[in-house]
C-alpha cells in the first residue's frame, strides 16, 4: 500500500511538471498569436480604407470634383453623403468616418489635417491590453496640383 501511495505522488509530481512545461511554452505562443491578430486587423483596415478612398476618388473624377474643395463659409462638397476635398474624403466623421468599412473595433480620432483609427479604448486607455501604437493614419489630398492623391499609413507593431 505504501508503494502505491509513493507511486501516486511521483505520478502527480510528474504530471505537474509536464503541465508547467506546457504552460511555459504555450503562453508566449498565445501572446504571439494575439499580437499577430491585432497586426492583421490593422493591415486589413488599411487595405479597406485604401480601397474605399480610391473608389470615392474615382467617383469624384467622374463627377469632375477632384479639383474642388469647400472654402470656409461655403457649402461643403458632398459625394454620396461623404464630404470631400480635392476628390478625397475630409478628416472626421463627415468624411473618412462615413466610409463603408467594417471597423467595429476601431475608433476615429480626428485632428485638423489628419485622422487616426485606433482600437477602441476602455476606461484605462487600452482594451484588452491593446497598445495605442496600433493605428491607421489618414490624410486627405491637400491640393489639386499634387500628384499624390492622399496619405494613408499604418503602424501594426501591436506588441506589448
Amino acid at each position: 500500500m505504501k508503494k502505491r501511495v509513493r507511486s501516486d505522488r511521483i505520478e502527480l509530481f510528474a504530471a505537474i511538471v509536464v503541465i508547467g512545461i506546457l504552460c511555459v511554452i504555450a503562453i508566449p505562443r498565445f501572446l504571439l498569436v494575439h499580437n499577430d491578430a491585432l497586426s492583421s486587423s490593422v493591415q486589413l483596415l488599411n487595405a479597406n480604407l485604401k480601397a474605399s478612398v480610391d473608389q470615392v476618388y474615382a467617383k469624384a473624377v467622374i463627377h469632375g470634383l477632384e479639383k474642388s474643395t469647400s472654402i470656409s463659409g461655403r457649402e461643403p462638397i458632398m459625394l454620396e453623403g461623404i464630404e470631400i476635398t480635392y476628390g478625397t474624403p475630409i478628416t472626421g466623421a463627415a468624411g473618412i468616418g462615413k466610409m463603408p468599412i467594417t471597423a467595429d473595433s476601431f475608433q476615429l480620432n480626428t485632428f485638423e489635417n489628419f485622422s487616426y483609427f485606433t482600437f477602441k479604448a476602455s476606461n484605462n486607455g487600452e482594451e484588452g491590453g491593446v497598445p495605442s501604437r496600433c493605428f491607421v493614419k489618414y490624410q486627405p489630398r491637400q491640393s489639386a496640383n499634387v500628384s499624390r492623391s492622399y496619405s494613408l499609413s499604418y503602424n501594426d507593431d501591436c506588441s506589448e
